[in-house]
């Protein structure tokens, strides 16, 4: 018998992107799925656009409040029943056979957790595939910052969240990484499909203090996971690489230059990496 996998969508104020999502699930060529769209209190039209979708697989769950990304997405783990749980953000969507080749990959080894590649869809239209560096370990991956659009392309066996625990709710970013973190600490390595198989939507930035307290969560649950001082080296290049980007975002480019220097000097395992990250952004703008 096929996995029954659990998919969860969580949303906030996204009335004009949670029906395209939605039906990138509804479509799905592994359909022996549910697919739980937990609301986050949305203040806009979003309840209206998820109620005139007609799917027997759908589960609405609507939060009487704002529980944040974290929140919202544990609400869904909590009523989920598939031996499966995946996630996709409100404003992406998946290639039909997103879900059915991951479970053709995950299924040939030990490994419970998968990600996949991507495209990445710019405001102005251009779009580009989001390949992966190569890395000797998952955790020397996570704790570089490799981001693996963790929102849209997660899929995990269900025991993994009852050994590694639910989402940190107290993130507002990184609440993903910080779970694939503990994940590759207590477990070992994951698998990425190396296919895309999702079309992550480029929509605007958080800002800047937004960054700066994130990533001064995220530097605190890693102090308490990590004790290996290479790991922890780069965790914090990868933070500080969040803070310069977030500056030069926001036009502070001097603090930017700063913020890359310090990396520079405090934090030299991380300059391959950051090197490399650099290009990707700079072919990305091209």
């Amino acid at each position: 018998m096929l996995p029954f996998v659990s998919v969860i969508v969580t949303c906030y104020n996204r009335a004009n992107t949670i029906e395209r999502a939605i039906k990138s699930v509804c479509t799905q060529i592994h359909s022996n799925i549910e697919i739980i769209i937990v609301d986050d209190a949305s203040t806009d039209n979003s309840l209206a656009v998820i109620a005139s979708m007609r799917d027997p697989r759908l589960i609405f769950i609507a939060n009487s409040a704002n529980k944040g990304v974290g929140g919202a997405k544990n609400v869904g783990i909590q009523a989920a029943k598939g031996d499966y749980i995946a996630f996709l953000d409100s404003d992406d969507e998946w290639l039909p056979e997103k879900l059915a080749k991951q479970l053709a990959f995950i299924g040939k080894g030990q490994n419970q957790v998968c990600f996949t590649e991507c495209f990445i869809q710019r405001e102005d239209g251009k779009q580009f595939l989001r390949t992966y560096e190569n890395f000797k370990s998952s955790l020397e991956a996570i704790a570089s910052g490799e981001m693996y659009n963790f929102g849209s392309t997660l899929l995990a066996h269900r025991s993994c969240f009852e050994s590694v625990g639910m989402i940190d709710e107290t993130l507002k970013r990184f609440e993903d990484r910080a779970w694939v973190l503990k994940y590759t600490i207590e477990h070992g390595d994951f698998v990425v499909v190396p296919e895309p198989l999702a079309i992550i939507y480029s929509s605007g930035w958080p800002t800047y203090q937004a960054v700066l307290s994130s990533c001064d969560g995220f530097w605190e649950l890693s102090q308490r996971l990590v004790q290996i001082s290479k790991y922890r080296c780069l965790i914090q290049g990868s933070l500080g690489y969040e803070r310069a980007v977030a500056a030069f975002r926001s036009g502070q480019k001097w603090a930017a230059f700063k913020v890359l220097l310090k990396i520079m000097t405090y934090y030299p395992q991380f300059i391959p990496v950051l090197w490399k990250r650099l290009k990707r952004k700079i072919k990305q703008r091209g």
